[in-house]
């Protein structure tokens, strides 16, 4: 385990609605703003150059359903974009289109177009979140509504038949039609033996919830500093979205990324006494700004001990990164303090799957470790699991975080409540 530590930065003059770290960003959002345009007019083009009407239509119907799914969740869950322009944070359109037009690409016509076009998407979002106009769990969320739709509704282009000429053979003659099933714009797909194919390799998850905070403190140095509620009375129940991708590369070894980011902030607080944050004397009476920021990368090996039609049982152990960043702001007073703290953090991971019915089963699912009453981590999940088929599979569950992280530097401990839907897709 490694624990590095970053502490403040005092920032002599800011600039209008300017967070440590900002910075000018308009050149960034405008390439983003041509890219996330540019992305889904060449799907919809390439349709319309290889007179392929079915991809059109696909398309058409993909794209529309996932403009209005982001507009729709735009107005209902009403989320403060980062630089408090408005209130349409959740889900990012601009990753949502992006991965649309890229998704499909890549399904439809093969991997030489679609994965350069899905590094492009990646970089759209990124775009979105440097240039302040989005949180990174926005971009998760809005990029699974445009893989998720183009997955469910698109089909590979299909091979080009290739007419031979008329042949003449003693009793009779014929015309031979052959399947071009090598061209560089339709993907592979060899068949294989159907023991090979009993158990999808790879699966993803878009994962959307509602979070529910239900503590987030700090201090900085840990005993003398302020201690902090950031975000505890602003997003409290907020949208947001994590993303996992598991490879079962050897039946019954698997290994799972998976990202799960949160931020909140506290646009205008007025604090009454004065605010001590790592060196930093803050004036009672400003308005100042906060903002946390936590994100979690997370590498997990698993074996699976138990596999019969009512028992899943998995054993193993992930890596976990985290960054965590709490930043505190006057802008009246031109005071700033930042403090950054980066943890490696090895888990034991378990998890249980019981199956009550083929297509319905109870999921339980933790990594955990204790390693004092000053350092512990654990993420447990509750939730049942419905697959559709061999491909779709849906999670309905409750997750629950809770760390605690304390040196003499810096002290930080939260809890989030999340209640959850997963959306998984196996290939």
């Amino acid at each position: 385990m490694v624990v590095l530590l970053g502490l403040l930065r005092p920032v002599p003059a800011l600039a209008q609605g300017v967070l440590p770290g900002q910075g000018d960003t308009g050149t960034l959002r405008r390439i983003g703003d041509v890219l996330h345009i540019a992305l889904p007019a060449t799907a919809g083009a390439t349709t319309v150059i290889k007179k392929d009407w079915d991809g059109t239509f696909q398309f058409g119907a993909i794209f529309g359903a996932t403009v209005a799914t982001v507009a729709g969740g735009k107005e209902l869950l009403a989320k403060d974009r980062p630089d408090a322009s408005d209130a349409r944070s959740f889900p990012s359109g601009h990753a949502a289109m992006s991965f649309s037009g890229s998704t499909f690409m890549l399904r439809r016509y093969g991997k030489k177009v679609g994965i350069p076009m899905m590094f492009t998407a990646g970089f759209v979002g990124f775009t979105r979140i440097k240039g302040q106009k989005h949180y990174a769990d926005d971009v998760i969320a809005g990029a699974g509504i445009g893989v998720l739709y183009t997955l469910a509704f698109t089909k590979a282009f299909p091979p080009r038949g290739i007419l031979r000429p008329v042949t003449f053979q003693s009793g009779g003659a014929g015309m031979q039609m052959q399947i071009d099933t090598n061209r560089n714009d339709s993907p592979a797909t060899p068949s294989a033996p159907a023991e090979e194919v009993a158990r999808p390799r790879f699966r993803i998850e878009f994962e959307y919830a509602a979070l529910h905070l239900r503590s987030l403190s700090g201090s900085a140095p840990a005993d003398t500093g302020s201690p902090l509620e950031l975000g505890a009375d602003y997003r409290n129940y907020s949208p947001t979205a994590r993303f996992q991708f598991d490879w079962l590369f050897s039946d019954p070894h698997e290994l799972s990324i998976y990202w799960a980011p949160y931020e909140a902030r506290d646009f205008t607080r007025v604090y009454t006494e004065p605010l001590f944050f790592s060196g930093v004397e803050f004036n009672p009476g400003e308005e100042t700004t906060s903002r946390f920021r936590y994100d979690e990368f997370l590498a997990r090996y698993r074996y699976r001990l138990v596999d019969n039609p009512r028992l899943d049982l998995r054993l193993g152990a992930s890596l976990a990164f985290r960054e965590t960043t709490a930043t505190i702001v006057q802008e009246a007073s031109e005071l700033s303090s930042e403090v950054t703290e980066y943890e490696l953090l090895p888990l034991f991971h378990l998890r249980l799957q019981l199956y009550f019915h083929p297509k319905f089963s109870f999921i339980g699912e933790t990594d955990a470790v204790y390693l004092s009453d000053r350092h512990y981590s654990a993420s447990t999940q509750l939730g049942v699991n419905w697959r559709l088929n061999r491909e779709w599979d849906f999670t309905f569950g409750y997750r629950r975080l809770a760390r605690k992280l304390q040196d003499d530097e810096v002290r930080n401990q939260l809890r989030f409540d999340y209640y959850s839907i997963g959306i998984g897709y196996s290939f």
